[in-house]
């Protein structure tokens, strides 16, 4: 059994200290903070779960410049959210004079929130970039990152919680919750991997499958080290939500760790079911899955139902990528389907068995809006960056014996 023997204990211990932490004042402080300093802290928490993705999922191609590709990403999220914000606020503004416009934007609360979603379009735009071809440019790859941040992310979030506006958003208002970003986040950048798949793979096969180094043991460490950082950052990224919607901090916090455990003893106890080995690599994943899904409730329900969506989570990155390569050769992209898609759904639908007071009163909450959001959020992310990635197969087309340096070689 190994060290699995101690994860209950060590469960417990953390627990323990959580629930001894609702003591502590600077709990209150945070309570109490400016909204725009919990948008602060959040994009923060975020902007170090970056760190944490390129240390797990950066190996799948030793040859690309993690560091380049995370300045690009970086870099065309925030001028992609700016270029939204600027655009969709000045065409509901009336057309007023531009310079009267800049000057109310800048006066307003937009610039706390366009650094909190800049960062999340930044994750978007880290988990695809696994599926651009290793020969593209770094012009190419910066058109598509500022493409994905400025028109499919932002209207994306417009549909779903009003984006930029203080209006609710399309699904918002037919009760749709998504509490962290389960589907707006971590959905959307798999539905986008799997239009990049659909565009690029059937060319290049050959790029698509990358050295897997998960069984290097300075990965392997690697990972369990960006597992952590994951781990933390997420856990504060989700306690940044409260100035939405009123909850506890420390739920918020043993529910990400319940989560987590929870995925990991599902996929080890399937392993002994079925005498399958279960890896360090596979655990990781399992545990990455369980984030993903609690994002979407992570202060809205019990430690019971955190537990439950941990290892349905757990059991699907079990099951699910076995199958999808049976369609889907390359193993870096099935995962991207699996811990980032589908168990980004799972915990979508999973809001429907919040506890939270505010939600059990207004009686909004129903499967169907749950349900419509991931179709819509689908829809959208598919059919766009699908349109997306063809222009630009088009464009290299037409434009092959372009000299163009590639990222990978950068």
């Amino acid at each position: 059994m190994g060290i699995y023997r101690y994860i209950p204990i060590i469960w417990l211990a953390i627990f323990s200290c959580s629930t001894h932490a609702a003591a502590f004042p600077l709990i209150q402080d945070v309570y109490f903070a400016p909204h725009y300093l919990l948008l602060l802290l959040g994009g923060l928490f975020v902007l170090l779960m970056q760190s944490g993705l390129a240390v797990v999922e950066g190996g799948y191609d030793p040859e690309t410049r993690v560091g380049l590709v995370y300045a690009i990403n970086f870099l065309a999220a925030f001028f992609g959210c700016i270029i939204y914000l600027l655009l969709s606020n000045w065409m509901m503004s009336n057309k007023i004079e531009f310079a009267l416009y800049w000057e109310l934007l800048t006066f307003d609360w937009h610039w706390n929130l366009l650094f909190f979603y800049m960062l999340m379009a930044t994750t978007i735009n880290m988990v695809v970039s696994r599926i651009m071809p290793k020969n593209i440019s770094i012009w190419q790859y910066w058109w598509i990152a500022l493409a994905l941040s400025s028109i499919v992310f932002s209207i994306n979030s417009q549909l779903i919680s009003g984006g930029f506006s203080e209006n609710e958003g399309f699904l918002q208002h037919l009760g749709f919750i998504d509490f962290a970003g389960a589907t707006i986040v971590h959905s959307t950048a798999a539905w986008i991997t799997l239009a990049g798949y659909w565009v690029f793979g059937k060319d290049q096969q050959d790029q698509m499958q990358r050295r897997d180094l998960g069984s290097d043991d300075g990965r392997l460490l690697a990972m369990a080290l960006g597992a952590f950082i994951l781990w933390l950052a997420w856990s504060g990224l989700n306690a940044s939500y409260i100035s939405t919607i009123p909850v506890n901090i420390q739920v918020i916090v043993v529910n990400t760790l319940t989560t987590i455990i929870g995925a990991m003893l599902s996929i080890k106890a399937l392993g002994l079911l079925f005498a399958r080995s279960i890896s360090f690599e596979q655990l990781i994943k399992a545990a990455l899955g369980g984030l993903v899904a609690i994002t979407a409730s992570c202060g809205l329900v019990s430690a019971i139902s955190a537990m439950g969506i941990g290892m349905v989570a757990g059991a699907l990155v079990f099951w699910l990528p076995n199958l999808i390569r049976e369609k889907i050769a390359a193993k870096n992209i099935a995962d991207v389907l699996v811990i980032h898609g589908v168990c980004g759904v799972w915990g979508t639908l999973a809001v429907v068995f919040s506890n939270h007071p505010v939600i059990l009163v207004s009686g909004n909450i129903s499967l169907w809006v749950q349900l419509l959001g991931v179709v819509v959020n689908f829809i959208w992310s598919f059919s766009a960056a699908w349109l997306l990635f063809s222009i630009l197969t088009w464009y290299r087309k037409k434009f092959k014996k372009e000299k163009l340096t590639p990222v990978s070689e950068s």
